[in-house]
């Protein structure tokens, strides 16, 4: 095999090990053709290999990966990776393989790798979140009978499809951990049910409702800002009488006592047009029009994405006039794969009818359009996201924050939603012109942190124009393993915008604003854990208990003290300095800047409760534990603190770290992670500082001119003296 000259050019990387016990993700060697080039922090557990060229590989994109990775493998510290086809996609001329990691046979959850191949078969990218520390055995201890059973004693409602269940490993600390994986499909109400439960003790680990709530953008055709305009409904034959067509399905959901189904209402008339007028009374159970305005909505968003990116749908289904039970109502809307993935979306009628705000139909369409690209980790509760480093914002943010985006994109609006945000008294519910930067924005949850993806999307479509970001952001989203963080999604963007380039379809002031952008909204930074440098100052939020008083009333920080041992909040990311190798450190002081957020005047000692906690060459680790049984409903959080080096207890508001402290000794060249964890009442801002501390040198005294000058004896004995002194200053 040869290497092609674009190989020479430099490879940008974020490359580290997940745990350096077992360094399997490794730096290629420095004479390797494709040797990689540091451009950003490392960033544990992920793999970004950019601008390469090898090959050329055969078959299907699926065999080319797994030729690849058999070729360069071990060069990449993959080699003892098992990985399986799971997929394929496309963006413009390429093709990639979306691979799956095994553990002994068993598929890993949240763990894989996507190879790009340009035209002509060539290798060009690499992602991979893989985990290399997993020794679980993975024979059950439970049969799958029994597993079944327990898993359907979780869920309410009869099923209204055959149930699925799959052994699966869960990454953590320890090694991993077996589980079965229940799919539970429910009518009355209609549910999507993901059960986890310990493949040994039977313990439910996870009861989640699949279905994705979400908000939408305004589009011109909601009653608050356009009239009825007439169209000509596609996907429609002679001698249709009802909604159902390649395009969409559109039914009523109604109910004959507790027992909900659904109804088709919008009836064709003789002419065979469905001419309906909106009903302004509100909640209205039986109203075709929103049957009608859904499917116009549904085709429309639909058309575009076949004819502008090629992308091919399963069969779509959606409810209006959807609540979950009779004689309520529901302000929301979902989406959800079903048994055979198809999309399936529901659309709440509650305090105006979600079916006549085409941002929302849009939104929950652009979800199944996130599903198919990336395939958005469903094993992360949403709409916060915790896992063995602690909060995952990102994931989740990106899964929200594109499906505002291309229902935005879409209409040409940055404000969405005026319909459904008038209901509450807002001017919209969403606002893509903006300028939300992680992390300083981050909150967590998924709606708000989506707005950064969405803001910062927007920002270089106003950069660019409409039809390249467009045609980058959906190349870039194709792209990302499943659990992508800010960092991954960023250099796919730029590494899709340099194809662009390369094609004369963008300038080099292009990608350079581009890059600019994403570096303003910290997206280049923000991996898992975020790297700070000599002085700098970050701020963002540290999340308390008073966030889940709306579920459990004022007593939350103390329920959630006392809760099984305590539960745990962390930072919403974990922050790194590395150890410069000169000059020789003295000292690192870390100012955490603990300050009031919102309504907060003071910060009560009793209302804080909370660690710092640090740890060499590898990120701080958590236990996770489900909270359902605290708050009522499914919601994993962290209770305890797994792995660190180093851990102070009351509360500080800055820690010195000594060079020299036997308990955590700062050793150049090497880098520390840092978090705090606890369980404080109010959200509280932080801005957190990291201050170096250098030895100064000694001065040298002035020579003497009358001194002798030394022997040659004496003189190689102050050589190795100073050779001694300087292995010991870098020891």
């Amino acid at each position: 095999m040869t290497l092609t000259a674009a190989a020479l050019l430099p490879v940008m990387v974020l490359l580290a090990p997940r745990a350096q016990a077992a360094p399997h993700l490794q730096r290629l060697e420095a004479s390797h053709p494709a040797a990689l080039v540091a451009l950003q922090p490392a960033d544990p557990g992920s793999l970004l290999l950019r601008s390469f060229q090898l090959g050329p590989y055969d078959g299907d994109p699926g065999q080319a990966a797994l030729a690849f990775l058999g070729e360069h493998g071990g060069e990449l510290g993959l080699a003892s990776m098992d990985l399986q086809p799971l997929r394929s996609s496309a963006w413009r001329d390429r093709q990639r393989a979306h691979l799956g990691q095994l553990h002994r046979g068993v598929p890993v959850l949240g763990a894989g790798a996507v190879v790009g191949f340009d035209g002509q078969g060539y290798a060009v990218t690499l992602t991979a979140d893989l985990d290399s520390d997993l020794w679980v055995d993975v024979q059950p201890g439970l049969s799958r009978d029994r597993a079944l059973a327990l898993a359907l004693a979780a869920v309410d409602g009869p099923l209204r499809a055959s149930p699925e269940l799959t052994l699966a490993v869960l990454p953590d600390a320890r090694g991993g951990r077996l589980v079965y994986r229940a799919r539970l499909f429910t009518a009355g109400p209609f549910g999507h049910w993901l059960v986890r439960l310990d493949a040994h003790s039977g313990e439910i680990l996870r009861v989640a409702d699949q279905r994705r709530t979400a908000w939408a953008e305004v589009y011109e055709h909601n009653p608050v800002n356009s009239e009825l305009v007439e169209v000509e409904l596609p996907g429609l034959e002679a001698g249709d009488t009802v909604l159902d067509s390649d395009i969409a399905v559109v039914s009523t959901v109604v109910f004959d006592g507790s027992s909900q189904s659904t109804e088709q209402l919008a009836v064709a008339d003789e002419q065979g047009d469905f001419y309906y007028e909106p009903d302004d009374e509100e909640p209205v159970f039986d109203d075709p029009f929103a049957e009608v305005n859904a499917y116009w909505h549904l085709a429309a968003i639909r058309a575009w994405f076949e004819e502008v990116h090629g992308h091919s749908f399963p069969d779509v289904y959606a409810s209006v006039n959807y609540r979950d039970t009779a004689g309520s109502t529901y302000d929301n809307a979902y989406f959800m794969k079903d048994w055979d993935g198809n999309y399936t979306i529901a659309l709440g009628q509650g305090i105006v009818d979600l079916a006549y705000d085409s941002d929302v139909v849009q939104h929950e369409f652009g979800h199944g359009v996130v599903d198919d690209l990336c395939d958005v980790n469903a094993e992360l509760d949403y709409p916060i996201a915790f896992d063995e480093y602690g909060i995952h914002a990102s994931v989740h943010a990106v899964n929200e924050g594109m499906a505002d985006y291309w229902s935005s994109t879409y209409a040409g609006d940055a404000q969405s939603a005026e319909y459904f945000g008038s209901a509450f008294g807002y001017d919209e519910l969403r606002d893509l012109d903006n300028d939300r930067v992680t992390p300083d924005d981050i909150l967590g949850e998924a709606h708000e942190d989506g707005m950064i993806i969405g803001g910062t999307c927007w920002a270089i479509r106003e950069l660019i124009g409409a039809e390249a970001a467009d045609e980058i952001i959906y190349g870039a989203l194709g792209s990302l393993t499943s659990a992508p963080t800010f960092l991954e999604y960023a250099e796919a963007i730029l590494e899709h915008a340099a194809v662009l380039l390369a094609d004369g379809e963008l300038a080099a002031e292009d990608l350079e604003g581009i890059t600019a952008i994403l570096d303003e909204r910290g997206w280049l930074r923000s991996g898992r854990s975020i790297a700070l440098e000599d002085g700098e100052v970050q701020r963002g939020l540290f999340l308390g208990a008073d966030l889940l008083a709306g579920y459990v009333g004022s007593s939350a920080c103390t329920l959630a003290r006392s809760f099984d041992g305590g539960l745990l909040f962390p930072l919403p990311f974990q922050f790194s300095f590395t150890v410069p190798v000169e000059p020789e450190l003295k000292a690192v002081e870390i100012d955490l800047g603990l300050e009031p957020y919102g309504t907060s005047v003071v910060l009560d000692e009793d209302e804080l409760e909370y660690s710092f906690y640090a740890r060499k060459g590898e990120m701080v680790t958590f236990e996770e534990y489900n909270l359902g049984e605290l708050i009522g409903f499914d919601f994993t959080i962290l209770t305890s603190v797994l792995d660190y080096d180093l851990e102070i207890d009351d509360q500080p508001g800055s820690v010195r770290l000594e060079a020299k402290d036997p308990d955590l000794p700062l050793e150049p060249g090497e880098t520390y992670y840092f978090d705090l964890a606890g369980m404080n009442c109010p959200v509280v801002e932080f801005n957190i500082a990291v201050d170096y501390e250098f030895i100064e040198p000694e001065e040298e005294p002035r020579a003497c001119s009358c001194a002798a000058r030394p022997s040659p004896l004496a003189a190689g004995l102050l050589g190795l003296l100073g050779l001694a002194l300087a292995l010991r200053r870098h020891d």
